[in-house]
């Protein structure tokens, strides 16, 4: 019997997309509880739920102990940061350590992509927009020039390998699903995970179809972005990095989540300047508007660090899904 279930990501496979429109109907229709990044809602419980989402999360990424989440049976959880795609260094700890949380009974559920978007996407996510900014180059590391000890975000490549992924979790939990990115318009997967019909399977599809979540940034957003950056840096400046030594030590704390977070008066005043003046606002809502859009990817030709045929070839022969059932 599948106790509890829980989308992990990855991050950049249409996440924002699911949590707002497509997994909120889906618990309403089976009778789940509902808990996602992108599901707006005061209820109380959903505030104690994401205290202990995100104390295990930043747990995990700090590489402490977690403990077992007591989340009742009937919960669908949606958390893209319960996945390793920030750093394929991890990917066998975060496993483990979700297995610790949320128990063998629960049906994991993985989205993966074809590696050339998904890297170039991975990469402007954590090096672009959460800063501080940096080059592919330094960004995708090899075994050898890897180490924990880097200050700014890092992506050991030589780690990365849908296999490994897959392997961590269908060996662990007695119900593991992943599923094509490009493949979940069809909603063929979620259809057999959650027995639905075909009046539901259509309606999905629409849903699905509807207004693009989360854009990415443009070709030339992203070159404008480095050029600023490296301006700023005559003067000694650069952005701000998001997420802080500060802020990640006071997210660990479990019982003093929510004192920290109201602990400086100038909270929300950030919060809203931050909302305001951001590259979602400037570039995404402006920006990338007036200007003819071309996504930006990488050139892998020229990063040799990063084999990108090999992914490739091993994205391709897997299946357009498949769950793996051990109970």
């Amino acid at each position: 019997m599948i106790s509890k279930i829980v989308h992990i990501g990855f991050g950049k496979c249409g996440s924002s997309k699911l949590q707002k429109d497509i997994f909120p109907y889906i618990a309403n229709l089976k009778k789940l509880k509902y808990w996602g990044d992108e599901y707006k809602s005061s209820d109380p419980e959903r505030n104690k739920l994401s205290n202990l989402l995100l104390n295990h999360i930043t747990k995990m990424e700090l590489g402490l102990d977690t403990d077992f989440l007591d989340i009742e049976n009937n919960y669908f959880i949606s958390s893209e940061e319960l996945s390793s795609y920030r750093d394929a260094d991890l990917i066998k700890d975060f496993a483990k350590k979700n297995l610790k949380a949320f128990g063998e009974d629960t049906h994991i559920i993985l989205i993966i992509r074809e590696p050339k978007n998904w890297l170039s996407s991975v990469f402007v996510q954590l090096c672009i927009h959460e800063n501080p900014i940096q080059k592919p180059e330094t960004f995708f590391l090899t075994q050898s020039e890897y180490s924990s000890r880097l200050p700014d975000q890092k992506f050991n490549i030589d780690k990365f390998s849908y296999k490994e992924i897959i392997d961590s979790y269908k060996d662990k939990f007695k119900c593991f699903t992943f599923i094509k990115y490009e493949k979940l318009d069809e909603m063929e997967a979620i259809a057999k995970i959650f027995d639905l019909n075909q009046n539901d399977v259509d309606l999905l599809k629409k849903k699905y179809s509807k207004n693009y979540v989360n854009k990415a940034l443009s070709k030339k957003s992203v070159k404008f972005l480095w050029k600023l950056n490296s301006f700023f840096n005559i003067f000694g400046l650069s952005f701000s990095h998001k997420y802080t030594n500060k802020v990640r030590l006071q997210r660990a704390d479990g019982d003093n989540l929510e004192l920290n977070k109201k602990e400086s008066s100038f909270y929300i005043f950030h919060k809203i300047v931050r909302s305001v003046f951001n590259y979602k606002t400037i570039f995404q809502k402006f920006l990338d508007k007036i200007l003819p859009y071309e996504k930006y990817v990488i050139d892998f030709n020229e990063l040799k660090k990063v084999d990108i045929k090999k992914l490739e070839e091993e994205y391709k022969n897997l299946p357009d899904y498949k769950t793996f059932n051990n109970s």
